[in-house]
């Protein structure tokens, strides 16, 4: 925007400017391609990417007043699948914000070839997470972590009833073997930033915990999800402690890392985490901007706008060998 006049203001880390009635600022068009680019698939390896589906409920389901119908669902499950054909298909896609496993199920009948895990959470609107792994993937050992943990950092879930629960959605883990090569996923939906920061990094040690185990039992490890926190907060600091947790973030092209608007300020909320042995093997890091970017769109079944977050999509190499 260019010529834009009226009071500023500072709020939440973001300056302001209120335009004048009769000063309307000149809008101008930026560069932005459309669609956006991807990471494709290439043989012998593996493409993860984490999704925020921002509020999957079920026909019937009720969220703040909201009865979803039928008619509604069917759109938001049609996006959705449209979103990940123009994510060009990553073979393990780690969701979030699903409150229903059957809506779930529709958006990987209307994408053919994936299998659905999903579990409920402790989240009283019902969200949680779950993936959708590419039929021919064999997964093992899944198991919801964290349900049952607590934390003595209060306000750390939505209802302070709730206290003190360390997660409103745990997260969920599972293995996956390609061939001889095998990894364990961890996907999560931590506190939101209106929570204390207290909150992420409890939570954050509890998966670094996790990630210690497996590592010395000799596993690769991968952490993902929409962790609501930047990535130079202290919990991400408190995720590596007594691991070899690398962030992927930086891996990225320097212009596109981003996942989240708040305020026309663009910052990192949905990361991914790999351990060593893993981080020799990534070959392209992006995320994917649908969501976040400015152009003209079709909302009817267009996936640009179908969530506030842009999905990370990582390209794993796997070689024949073990990856130990």
């Amino acid at each position: 925007m260019k010529d834009v006049v009226g009071p500023v203001g500072f709020d939440f880390g973001n300056y302001g400017i209120v335009p004048q009635p009769g000063e309307a600022p000149q809008v101008t068009s930026g560069p932005t391609a459309y669609p956006p680019e991807a990471p494709v698939a290439v043989k012998g390896s593996i493409r993860v990417a984490n999704f925020n589906m921002e509020n999957l409920f079920g026909v019937g389901m009720v969220d703040d007043g909201h009865t979803f119908t039928a008619e509604e669902i069917d759109a938001k499950t049609t996006r959705l699948a449209n979103a990940i054909k123009l994510m060009h298909r990553p073979d393990v896609i780690a969701v979030e914000e699903v409150a229903s496993e059957e809506s779930l199920r529709e958006v990987a009948e209307k994408l053919g070839g994936y299998q659905v895990i999903w579990m409920p959470s402790n989240d009283e609107r019902h969200i949680a997470v779950g993936y959708l792994v590419a039929e021919g993937l064999e997964v093992t050992d899944v198991r919801q972590i964290g349900k049952e943990a607590t934390t003595p950092v209060t306000g750390c879930n939505d209802n302070p009833a709730d206290d003190p629960q360390l997660f409103e959605r745990p997260p969920l883990q599972i293995s996956l073997k390609i061939g001889k090569t095998r990894f364990s996923l961890i996907a999560n939906h931590w506190a939101s930033q209106g929570h204390p920061e207290a909150c992420r990094e409890a939570q954050a040690a509890f998966v670094g915990d996790q990630v210690k185990a497996l590592e010395s039992s000799g596993g690769s490890v991968m952490v993902i999800g929409d962790l609501n926190a930047f990535q130079d907060s202290p919990s991400m600091e408190t995720l590596r402690v007594g691991n070899s947790l690398r962030d992927l973030w930086s891996k990225a092209p320097a212009g596109d890392r981003y996942s989240y608007a708040y305020d026309g300020l663009l910052e990192t909320l949905d990361h991914i985490f790999v351990t060593k042995k893993l981080a020799k093997q990534v070959e392209e890091v992006r995320y994917v901007h649908f969501d976040n970017d400015y152009y003209e769109r079709d909302e009817v079944s267009s996936p640009t706008g179908v969530s506030d977050h842009d999905p990370p999509v990582v390209r794993i190499a796997i070689p024949k060998g073990v990856l130990g």
